[in-house]
């Protein structure tokens, strides 16, 4: 039951990450020079990189509305690009953890394993959160705060509601 749980706050942190990585990218300029492919925007570097599925999530998917400059959106790439390359993998071995144990043939130690993993990825996404935040501004901090509050006040109404309306799902 505890695996369960922790492996559906682990689907829902990778559901944020990937709005993210989402609304950061959506930022780029569809034109200007950035080299061969910058007129395709996003496009550009999907086709150079592979398909992209978003970096790592910590929370931050109002960076859209913090009017990031051109130099701090490229800093956000760079630091999301690194740390998904970190996160990534141990997010694909809590994946086959997950698999593993829905068929039966998990290692005895694998919720172990589970809690380790996730505890590599909580730390690398705080470590990307700080980089994240020593690009911004004061206001855009100040910003971001606000909208993350606002975010919490709404899911833990969403809580309430869920929590009320069937009182068996803990």
């Amino acid at each position: 039951m505890i695996l369960k749980k922790t492996l559906t706050f682990a689907a829902l942190a990778l559901g944020l990450m990937l709005c993210l990585g989402a609304s950061v990218f959506a930022q780029q300029p569809q034109g200007g020079g950035r080299g061969p492919g910058a007129q395709q925007g996003r496009e550009g570097r999907e086709g150079r990189e592979g398909r992209r599925r978003g970096g790592p999530g910590f929370g931050l998917r109002g960076l859209r509305e913090l009017n990031l400059t051109d130099a701090q959106k490229e800093q956000a790439h760079a630091i999301f690009d690194r740390y998904a390359a970190t996160i990534r993998p141990l997010r694909e071995q809590l994946m086959a953890l997950r698999e593993q144990s829905r068929a039966g043939n998990a290692p005895a130690n694998s919720e172990e394993q589970a809690k380790a993993l996730r505890e590599r990825i909580r730390e690398s996404e705080k470590a990307m959160r700080a980089e994240i935040l020593g690009i911004l501004t004061p206001e855009q901090r100040t910003k971001l705060e606000e909208m993350e509050k606002e975010r919490k006040s709404r899911r833990d109404e969403m809580r309430k509601r869920r929590d009320s309306a069937d009182p068996e799902v803990q």
